[in-house]
C-alpha cells in the first residue's frame, strides 16, 4: 500500500488525509503542535462562494495602497527588513495589473462551489461542527461604499454568483438587529459557516479510527531523497518512511519546500479574533461591517465571533487590545449590542 505522510494538521490537513484514506492510502498526519492550533482555531468559520474572488485584483490594488500602512484598516503591512516580504508583495503587484483576474475568479468559483458542496456532504453524513447554511449579510454605513457594491453585484450577478441587494428598509427587515443608521446591504444566501476547530478535530477523529496515524507535537525538519523521490520525513530522533508527502503547513510551508528546491511565494497573514458574550441579538446571518470588513457569525451558543485584519508582520502572534478594540468598536456602527453591553 502506497504511503503519505500529511506534515501539518489544520483543516487543509486534515481533509486532505481523509481523501488519500477514502482512496485506500496508509496516511500519516504530522503536526508541530496540535491539531488545528493555527489558523483552523482563530478563523470565522465561513464558507462564502461569494468570497471567492482573487485577492489580487486591480481593486484590490488600490484598496492596499489606501489600507496597509494604516494603524486601523483591514489589511495592515508591518515594515521589517525583509526580502522575501518585498519579493511577495511585488508578484502581488503584478498579478494585480496581469489581466488575469475575470479566469481566476471563474476557477476560484467553482472551487467555493464545490468547496460548500462539500461542507454540506460532511454535515450530512453526521460530522458535527455547528454547520449551518445562513448566509452572509454584508452592511454598509457609507452610501459610496453602497454604490460600488452594488455596481459590483450586477459584474458577480452575470458571472453566476448569488446574491441579493437589500435597501436599508429590506436589511432590517432582513436583520432587526441592526443599525437604523445603515444605508443598505448585499445579502450571499448561499453562504454557510461552521466550527473549523471543531470540524478539524471531528474529521481527525474519524481519520484516527479508519487507521490514519495523527502524530502531534512532532515537526517535519527535512526529507530523505532517493533520486529525487521523498523516501522518509525527518523528525527528531528517527524518521517517518513514505512514498509520497503533501505539505499542508500554510505559512511554514515554504521552509519545507525549499529543502526540495521549490520556493512558494508564501508570506504568513495575521488575523484578529475576538469571541464575545452576545446571546441577543440573535442574528439570521453572518454580518460583515462591509466598509471596514469586520465580520460576525454567531455561534450556536449564542457567543459572537468577531474576525478581521490581514496583518503581514511576519509570525508574531502579538495581539494588540486596541485593534480588537476597532474591530468591536466597528461592528457596533451596523450591529448595535453587537459588543456584549
Amino acid at each position: 500500500m502506497t504511503h503519505v505522510c500529511v506534515v501539518g494538521g489544520g483543516v487543509i490537513g486534515v481533509t486532505t488525509a481523509h481523501y488519500l484514506s477514502e482512496a485506500s492510502y496508509e496516511v500519516t498526519v504530522l503536526e508541530r503542535g496540535k491539531i488545528a492550533s493555527e489558523a483552523s482555531y482563530g478563523n470565522g468559520g465561513l464558507i462564502v462562494p461569494s468570497r471567492c474572488i482573487p485577492i489580487a485584483s486591480p481593486e484590490a490594488l488600490n484598496l492596499f495602497k489606501k489600507w496597509a500602512f494604516r494603524r486601523y484598516s483591514p489589511v495592515r503591512v508591518s515594515l521589517r527588513p525583509s526580502p522575501r516580504l518585498l519579493s511577495w508583495m511585488y508578484r502581488f503587484y503584478k498579478a494585480c495589473k496581469s489581466g488575469e483576474f475575470p479566469e481566476k475568479r471563474r476557477l476560484l468559483k467553482a472551487m467555493g462551489d464545490k468547496s460548500l458542496e462539500l461542507f454540506e456532504g460532511f454535515s450530512r453524513h453526521g460530522l458535527s461542527f455547528e454547520y449551518e447554511r445562513k448566509g452572509v449579510l454584508d452592511v454598509f454605513n457609507d452610501e459610496s461604499n453602497f454604490r460600488a457594491a452594488r455596481k459590483s453585484s450586477e459584474e458577480l450577478a452575470d458571472q453566476g454568483f448569488k446574491l441579493e441587494v437589500l435597501t436599508r428598509e429590506e436589511a432590517i427587515n432582513k436583520e432587526p438587529a441592526l443599525s437604523k443608521n445603515i444605508v443598505g446591504g448585499v445579502l450571499h444566501p448561499r453562504d454557510a459557516q461552521g466550527n473549523s476547530f471543531r470540524f478539524a478535530h471531528a474529521l481527525a477523529e474519524s481519520n484516527s479510527a479508519k487507521g490514519v496515524k495523527i502524530i502531534e507535537e512532532t515537526e517535519a525538519k527535512g526529507f530523505d531523497e532517493d533520486e529525487k523521490e521523498v523516501r522518509a520525513v525527518k523528525i527528531d530522533g528517527g524518521k517517518v518512511p513514505c512514498d509520497i508527502v503533501v505539505i499542508t503547513a500554510g505559512p511554514w510551508s515554504p521552509a519545507l519546500t525549499r529543502l526540495l528546491g521549490q520556493d512558494l511565494p508564501i508570506q504568513p497573514g495575521k488575523g484578529y479574533m475576538a469571541m464575545l458574550d452576545a446571546s441577543k441579538p440573535r442574528l439570521s446571518a453572518a454580518i460583515d461591517a462591509a466598509d471596514s470588513h469586520v465580520m460576525a457569525t454567531q455561534m450556536t451558543n449564542g457567543d459572537l465571533k468577531v474576525v478581521s485584519t490581514l496583518e503581514f508582520s511576519g509570525f508574531n502572534k502579538t495581539i494588540g487590545r486596541a485593534r480588537i478594540d476597532w474591530m468591536i468598536g466597528t461592528l457596533s456602527k451596523v450591529l448595535p449590542g453587537g459588543d456584549g453591553r
